[in-house]
């Protein structure tokens, strides 16, 4: 990946997470620690479940961990979407 692509990338990325921030100022989530940490793990989680939906459509194997072990899941082939 070239750098200007991946610069692109990251414009995109900070435009979308501006676009769906809250419009107040309000801060407090980060005075409760235990509460950001939960929505930390639950976004990462949203996100990695989407991830892994979008790579079984594409028939991509997804890597992930499990107890410290590294694991591969490959889709069937017959639920891929390429010709």
């Amino acid at each position: 990946m070239t750098i200007s692509k991946s610069t692109n990338k990251v414009k995109r990325f900070v435009k979308c997470a501006v676009k769906h921030m809250p419009l107040c100022d309000d801060d407090s989530i980060f005075d409760n620690a235990d509460a950001l940490i939960e929505l930390a793990q639950k976004s990462f989680s949203e996100a990695a479940r989407k991830a892994a939906a979008k790579h079984d459509a594409l028939g991509i194997p997804t890597h992930y961990a499990i107890g410290g072990k590294l694991e591969v899941y490959t889709p069937p082939r017959d639920k891929t979407t390429r010709s």
